[in-house]
């Protein structure tokens, strides 16, 4: 084998780059906001899968837009909090029924029935339950609810 310097020739001469798939052109690496409008657009989509992705960054979309709401509430001298919480408030029954849909979806990628969305009414227990229902990986196939969303386009 050839070497040149400490590694081996071989090395340097990689294949020319190949274009990105048609679905990822154009994509920004690294775009949470996409995922978040993602959600938002399928507004009452009860039906089909959602990955894990779409999931918990339209979870952590939710927790950055309620610790700007605390911010905000904090720069203009809330000091009771009432200005905070009327925005949160409200800011949660906008996001209400695309949380829903989304968890639904995200149950349905496990191939679980959405209904299992009711175990968060299960004292202690049920909100573990649903988290762990979350974190789970995709069912790789094409289940009950659809196709595996791993193999189609991420929004762009």
């Amino acid at each position: 084998m050839l070497y040149y310097g400490e590694q081996p020739l071989r090395s340097h001469f990689r294949p020319a780059e190949t274009e990105p798939a048609p679905h990822i052109q154009g994509k920004q690496k690294g775009d949470k906001m996409n995922w978040y409008l993602t959600v938002l657009k399928k507004y009452a989509e009860f039906s089909g899968r959602a990955r894990r992705k779409e999931y918990w960054m339209f979870v952590l979309m939710n927790f950055l837009v309620s610790i700007l709401i605390s911010i905000v509430g904090a720069v203009i001298g809330d000091t009771d909090g009432l200005i905070a919480v009327s925005l949160s408030g409200v800011y949660a029954l906008f996001i209400f029924i695309p949380s829903l849909a989304v968890t639904v979806r995200r149950l349905h990628d496990t191939n679980k029935s959405g209904w299992w969305i009711l175990i968060t009414f299960v004292p202690l227990i049920g909100g573990l339950v649903l988290l762990i229902f979350m974190i789970m990986d995709s069912d790789p196939n094409t289940n009950a609810y659809g196709a595996n969303p791993k193999t189609a386009p991420e929004p762009v």
